[in-house]
């Protein structure tokens, strides 16, 4: 079988010859769609996409197996050029976007959160959901590009190589993002023995995350990606 997914199974979990082929998107919208196609099986997607990969009239039936995530700033982290004000709160950084253009994939989490800061009280900016993340970084160190919401590693990775700053996340707003585990429902149904093993190899991963010893290796991780 086929997965899109950002790590490597555990190949102690699965079944005796099984075979797996990684494929990286950083869009969500495309790995739902790869799911909806029959392209891929498995796939890791954020909140809005897992809306539209399990909507009612999908192309294909997709299931979603497990929550893996909730955060306030996973994919919901508002970025501004290098060179803007110091801004002394995060209402004057959306006051300064009055008039400017905000950057986010579209049909993303990072579109849904862009969204919600339009609508803030006197908020009058322009909202460009025609650039990915690829097209938002390359703008980012270009100089080119006033302001974007962006997710992790990303976000992380323009503001450590100081093309960006960081004056906001979901958490100014109490806004939450989330993500998670979608298969297809003939795997599920036809093997659910690989849904079993994928869903142990995943917890072990997740606990290998939160234990505090793997930091090291777990920044040499995210470097690599």
């Amino acid at each position: 079988f086929r997965v899109r997914a950002p790590g490597e199974a555990q190949e102690k979990y699965l079944p005796a010859g099984s075979s797996v082929a990684i494929s990286s998107a950083l869009d969500s919208p495309k790995i739902a769609a790869a799911l909806q196609a029959g392209q891929q099986q498995i796939g890791y997607v954020d909140d809005v996409a897992a809306a539209s990969a399990t909507a009612r009239g999908a192309a294909a039936e997709v299931r979603l197996v497990a929550l893996l995530g909730v955060s306030q700033d996973q994919c919901s982290v508002l970025l501004v050029r290098a060179d803007a004000p110091r801004f002394a709160s995060a209402k004057g950084a959306l006051d300064w976007l009055n008039g400017r253009t905000l950057a986010a994939p579209k049909d993303s989490c990072m579109e849904r959160f862009a969204r919600h800061l339009l609508r803030q009280p006197g908020v009058a900016a322009r909202l460009a959901s025609d650039q990915n993340i690829e097209v938002i970084t390359a703008g980012f160190r270009a100089g080119r590009l006033d302001a974007a919401v962006v997710s992790e590693p990303s976000a992380s990775r323009l503001v450590g190589e100081g093309s960006a700053r960081r004056v906001a996340s979901g958490a100014t707003w109490q806004q939450h993002d989330a993500s998670y585990l979608a298969m297809r429902t003939e795997l599920i149904e036809q093997r659910p023995d690989v849904v079993r093993a994928w869903l142990r190899a995943e917890l072990e991963a997740q606990q290998f995350l939160a234990d505090p010893a793997n930091a090291a290796e777990i920044i040499e991780l995210a470097l690599a990606q």
